[in-house]
């Protein structure tokens, strides 16, 4: 689907549980990404449960 968006190919994608994401946040910090948005342990699951 990546790749019919119009995307550069990918050698591997991963799914991880957003709770689990939450909880690798905690111990290696924040991380901003491109567009500015900083992802936190606190805001992730949000975000990536969000609809929008």
């Amino acid at each position: 689907m990546w790749e019919q968006l119009g995307a550069q190919q990918l050698d591997r994608a991963i799914a991880i549980d957003p709770i689990a994401l939450s909880s690798i946040l905690e111990g290696t910090g924040p991380v901003r990404l491109p567009d500015g948005v900083v992802i936190t342990a606190e805001n992730v699951v949000p975000i990536t449960l969000s609809a929008s």
